[in-house]
């Protein structure tokens, strides 16, 4: 099991090798990642507003640009070194069988507030904004 912390693992494919190593043909490997490849457009614009009325009843530890434009940038600059889904995908589609992917909300865990994750959930369902969580489980091939 993994709980979004892959895509912040500077060698992703030495460490993937590893955990591939420890599972035997047949292991199993639960992940619940983050895809900042889907934090754009309409997603990004919802995180921005809600982290801003987080900051505004002051239950932010971070401050929050007020120029939408000037947080995107900071936060490109943040994720810019985090691993996108994608290529974490392309290593397990690789190795193992998949067995399950759901795409789920995640955002309100990220410096947001837990209560926020019913509204997220049903903006995704809504079709509003984009999930960026994932839950993969995947069972290693036979060598």
């Amino acid at each position: 099991m993994a709980s979004v912390s892959l895509h912040h693992i500077d060698d992703l494919e030495t460490a993937l090798d590893k955990v591939a190593d420890l599972l035997r043909p047949g292991g199993i490997l639960v992940l619940e990642e983050f895809s900042k490849e889907r934090l754009n457009g309409p997603t990004a614009e919802w995180y921005f507003h809600q982290r801003r009325a987080v900051a505004a009843i002051g239950r932010s530890e971070t401050a929050v640009a007020d120029d939408f434009e000037a947080w995107q940038h900071e936060l490109a600059g943040n994720l810019a070194e985090v691993h996108a889904f994608v290529d974490i995908r392309r290593w397990l589609d690789s190795r193992l069988v998949e067995r399950h992917l759901a795409w789920t909300p995640y955002l309100y865990s990220y410096l947001l507030d837990d209560a926020l994750e019913p509204v997220e959930r049903e903006l995704i369902e809504s079709g509003a904004i984009e999930a960026t969580g994932v839950r993969y489980v995947g069972v290693v091939r036979a060598s």
